[in-house]
């Protein structure tokens, strides 16, 4: 095991959580999902963490605003990549 692997939980725990949490689990990832999530406390604890770590990308916390910016950001880096280019 890696020093930064976590001995509670999995790889396939977590994207077990992320495909629940994105709504794209199929029926027997959701029973599996829901029969450790009431059993194991240590799934719970990762459901929380996992929970976390999606937050800063779901579309909806980011603000019209904040989208503009970092799209105009990125277009902007776009048109200079493409001046030194050509």
């Amino acid at each position: 095991m890696r020093a930064s692997q976590k001995p509670d939980h999995d790889f396939e725990s977590e994207f077990l959580i992320t495909n629940v949490l994105r709504g794209v689990a199929c029926q027997d990832e959701l029973v599996e999902f829901q029969k450790r999530a009431a059993s194991d406390p240590g799934f719970q604890a990762l459901i929380e963490e996992v929970k976390h770590w999606l937050k800063p990308v779901e579309p909806e916390e980011l603000s019209p605003k904040l989208q503009d910016e970092m799209l105009g950001a990125i277009l902007t880096a776009i048109d200079k990549d493409d001046a030194r280019s050509g």
